[in-house]
């Protein structure tokens, strides 16, 4: 059976794709339903998918990447999932999307990724590196 958070997101992911990326999502509310909700892992897993697609084309990348964030902090083994989409943009993102995609690499506890936080490590913005850090340091955990 399909919960009402399910439905909810897939409602608001559905309404987005059909308009072209036109519309202004509520995605706080959707990270919300998320952490507040059991959610399949299939789900969880077909969602940040679909979200990691939009990265090109949605306007507010900044809340696209905090989205995808409180997904990952789902108790999931991220360590397969494929964000390199994520990272190939990383080197045109702005400080505060740095953030949620270091959050994103780090909690996919996928020692794949500890290069390029690495990379990070030296970035001209001390916050970017105190997240660099916080994610290299999240990796050695796992």
């Amino acid at each position: 059976m399909v919960s009402e958070a399910h439905l909810f997101i897939r409602d608001q992911l559905d309404r987005l794709e059909s308009s072209l990326f036109t519309v202004t999502l509520d995605l706080e509310s959707i990270a919300d339903v998320v952490e507040h909700n059991e959610l399949p892992n299939k789900t969880l897993i077909e969602f940040v998918d679909r979200l990691i697609s939009w990265l090109s084309v949605y306007p507010d990348r900044e809340s696209l990447l905090f989205t995808i964030s409180a997904f990952l902090c789902k108790p999931l083994d991220w360590s397969n999932f494929d964000f390199s989409r994520i990272v190939e943009i990383m080197p045109e993102m702005g400080v505060s999307e740095l953030h949620h995609a270091l959050f994103i690499l780090g909690s996919s506890f996928n020692p794949n990724y500890v290069p390029i936080l690495q990379e990070y490590l030296s970035h001209g913005n001390p916050g970017v590196r105190g997240s660099a850090e916080d994610a290299l340091t999240e990796i050695s955990h796992s």
